[in-house]
């Protein structure tokens, strides 16, 4: 009797142990770890109304979905998967990060607009834009007394409207010290500014535009949805432009990559994930020429491909190749 109890003592503690093994799998999370996976496609036609035009339905931004300090079991079944990428995020508040993201967002729609409008006048001369430089927003920083969203009008006295992006770099690189006069919360601010050791400011702008008017009108519906960051720019002015010049292609049309004010497509981060979620959606997939190597390399793994691969550099490539 005594033997069967132990017996079943040892089996109850074995029991025990595996179950609190199991617990701890599934419910306590891995910090500073991250999961990245294939989302889905969003209509760019929901985030911006043209009046009295017909919103083009056929272009589609790609999200990810992103999941920070997974469980360990998570963590186990993505590394399984060729379709995940388990990463280590840098350290960022989620309130700084969405207010960052929120900024990209709003300065990707600037761009986008701008750039479909000019080029959508081209076309038509009824379409205008009229749009004033306000100063150069704070995107990134490592200065206490800064913040994201800072809007620096005055460098060292001067208007920042009287730079570009470029050339207000070339006046910082031969400063050690600036006087920045930045507007925060509808208040002007006095900060001085100091490069560190590595010989940089430690931090990054970028322009900030002001819309006066446009026709014809438009209304941004993007502020109402979860999803924040750049990476739809592309998309964004394509859909804006045939919207305007009432094109269509009937095709459904997607991609990834940032645009500035000239129209230029940047790179973005996950490209593996954006070409997976794409297959068996779209027809089209435009990719910044900075990814399309590694692009191309996971598109031929792809089973039966859904979708053309196509590299563009700027807006211009891509109207072109839609031509």
């Amino acid at each position: 009797m005594k033997t069967l109890i132990q017996k079943r003592k040892g089996l109850f503690s074995l029991l025990s142990a595996v179950y609190l093994l199991l617990i701890l799998c599934f419910t306590i999370p891995i910090k500073q770890r991250a999961i990245e996976l294939p989302g889905g496609i969003s209509s760019i036609a929901a985030e911006i109304k043209i009046t009295d035009k017909k919103n083009s339905e056929e272009f589609y931004s790609i999200y990810i979905l992103d999941y920070k300090n997974p469980t360990l079991f998570q963590l186990f079944t993505a590394r399984l998967s060729k379709e995940t990428r388990v990463y280590k995020p840098v350290k960022t508040a989620d309130k700084l990060a969405f207010k960052r993201g929120s900024l990209y967002e709003e300065l990707s729609y600037q761009y986008s607009l701008i750039t479909a409008y000019q080029k959508a006048s081209l076309i038509d001369q009824t379409i205008s834009i009229d749009y004033d430089l306000k100063g150069f927003t704070i995107i990134d920083n490592t200065n206490k007394d800064l913040k994201i969203a800072d809007l620096v009008v005055k460098v060292d006295g001067q208007n920042t409207t009287t730079f570009t992006l470029s050339t207000l770099a070339d006046y910082l690189r031969d400063k050690q010290e600036a006087q920045l006069e930045i507007l925060r919360d509808e208040k002007l601010k006095q900060i001085t500014i100091t490069k560190g050791e590595d010989g940089l400011f430690g931090i990054s702008l970028l322009p900030f535009y002001i819309i006066n008017e446009a026709a014809p009108n438009y209304k941004t519906y993007y502020q109402d949805d979860k999803k924040v960051g750049p990476s739809g720019g592309l998309l964004q002015t394509l859909s804006i432009y045939y919207t305007l010049i009432e094109v269509e292609h009937n095709l459904i049309i997607s991609g990834t990559g940032t645009i500035d004010e000239y129209g230029k497509v940047g790179p973005i981060g996950g490209i593996k994930q954006k070409l997976i979620t794409a297959n068996g959606k779209v027809d089209l997939f435009f990719c910044p020429e900075e990814h399309y190597e590694e692009a191309k390399a996971i598109y031929d793994k792809l089973s039966n491909p859904t979708f053309e691969l196509v590299k563009v550099g700027d807006v211009d490539e891509a109207i072109l190749y839609l031509s």
